[in-house]
């Protein structure tokens, strides 16, 4: 996948979304997604990278549970045949649940 690719993905979802947070002074209100790379995954042997993949996060913000926002998250992702976790907390300064997904991703940078 290219980056934009990504990108048109969690746009595909239909709620506002930032890549790791929003600018300063553009708070939107829940539910907003936000999305970033945490990590590299790549499968090396021999001192050579034989495919480069990046863990990706996407963090869905709620004020209440959507399941009618997860179904349609991890449809984009089974659409695109991505394999990923999901893992729920609350944040309880800001009053809001977080569904965390973690997903590996061949990742071109271009695009």
């Amino acid at each position: 996948m290219t980056t934009r690719e990504v990108r048109d993905m969690i746009a595909s979802v239909g709620v506002p979304f930032a890549y790791y947070q929003f600018p300063e002074n553009t708070a939107q209100a829940p539910p907003v997604l936000c999305f970033y790379y945490a990590k590299s995954r790549n499968f090396h042997a021999d001192d050579t990278v034989y495919a480069a993949a990046e863990e990706l996060i996407v963090e869905l913000y709620t004020p209440e549970k959507r399941f009618d926002l997860e179904a349609r998250i991890e449809e984009a992702f089974n659409a695109r045949g991505l394999a990923w976790t999901r893992e729920e907390s609350f944040l309880k300064a800001e009053r809001l649940i977080v569904e965390v997904y973690r997903l590996t991703v061949p990742l071109e940078k271009g695009g």
